[in-house]
């Protein structure tokens, strides 16, 4: 027992340890209603502004004004997309245009013709015929079938004087 008591007198009181909490907390507690009164007021500022905005008048106002902004937003979009649609529009006309311009039926209007063998391909050369071959030949305003008479010969190239030419400048 004497070795407890020994022991036991390095440890500090019990009022010796739960001194300074005890003073922090009964400080704490003096603090607390100021602290809470503080607290409240500024609840009090903040919903007496919140309340201050929200009275009709000012709901109203802030209604108006948010309307007025979608409207314009609104009429912007329309330009906008009336804008884009325009552009749109015109380049639709101008590639069509150019579809018109490349595409053989302007040729074709222009007097020249298109001819097709049995299969719908173009021929592209005499020697590419032969006798009794069935052929199409496409014009501006329709399509002729035709039966070639004789096949693979190549035209005759006309000289000068013959057949009223003008001739060659080289021959």
């Amino acid at each position: 027992k004497s070795e407890v008591r020994g022991l036991a007198r390095g440890i500090p009181a019990l009022d010796a340890l739960l001194g300074i909490p005890r003073q922090r907390l009964d400080s704490l507690s003096a603090r607390r209603p100021r602290a809470l009164r503080a607290n409240a007021q500024a609840h009090r500022v903040a919903f007496a502004r919140a309340a201050a905005s929200l009275v009709p008048v000012a709901l109203r106002m802030r209604v108006a004004h948010e309307r007025e902004r979608t409207e314009a937003l609104v009429e912007r979009a329309r330009r906008s997309f009336r804008t884009l649609f325009e552009r749109r529009q015109t380049r639709l006309h101008g590639l069509g245009q150019l579809l018109e311009a490349l595409g053989y039926h302007g040729v074709l209007a222009r007097g020249y013709a298109l001819v097709r063998d049995a299969a719908g391909a173009p021929v592209r050369s005499v020697a590419a015929v032969a006798a009794s071959d069935r052929l199409a030949i496409e014009l501006a305003d329709g399509t002729l079938p035709v039966v070639a008479e004789g096949g693979g010969i190549a035209p005759k190239r006309r000289r000068g004087g013959e057949g009223g030419g003008q001739g060659s400048l080289f021959g």
